[in-house]
């Protein structure tokens, strides 16, 4: 199917749609962790209206386990910005540059760092604020294995490109 897409309308025009595509999947997926994290705290209902709250939205959101959680997302919603970049240089004609790969790389690190945040750091937080220590609690689940496994293979692919770059300048 994306195959016909580019066929059809051209890897610039695709790429831009993609650009935009992008932004606001950024948007999108911090917008929905975030009242995600608080209809889990009783701040707001599924339909997202305020719910009175006796000790207050403000100490709600003093709590840590609001912030802990959001800490892979915001990594996640970083790859997700810096494809944007990524597809605005491909719609503006540039050819495979060090910004690219840098942009290659960005997008790896964020994705895998997000993994690690969400498989093993807010885990361990989230119990430590709780006052409960458990020695080998791991959170993982398909999409942070998914999103480790690609952030490893971007930034593998990244660092692999900017060698190559560099052996191309060297022979030209």
């Amino acid at each position: 199917m994306l195959d016909s897409l580019l066929e059809k309308y051209g890897v610039k025009k695709f790429a831009k749609f993609a650009k935009y595509f992008s932004i606001f999947a950024s948007l999108y997926f911090m917008l929905c962790a975030v009242t995600e994290r608080a209809y889990k705290l009783g701040l707001i209902d599924i339909h997202l209206k305020l719910i009175p709250n006796e000790n207050g939205i403000i100490s709600s959101l003093l709590n840590p386990n609001y912030w802990v959680e959001l800490i892979s997302q915001v990594f996640f919603a970083i790859a997700i910005f810096n494809c944007a970049t990524l597809f605005e240089k491909i719609s503006t004609g540039e050819k495979f540059t060090n910004s690219m790969v840098i942009q290659l790389e960005a997008i790896g690190s964020n994705l895998f760092f997000g993994f690690i945040a969400a498989a093993f750091i807010q885990p361990f937080l989230i119990d430590l604020f709780r006052g409960v220590f458990h020695c080998c609690r791991i959170g993982f689940d398909n999409q942070n294995l998914l999103a480790g496994v690609m952030g490893a293979l971007l930034f593998t692919i990244g660092k692999i490109g900017q060698k190559l770059r560099v052996e191309l300048d060297e022979i030209v």
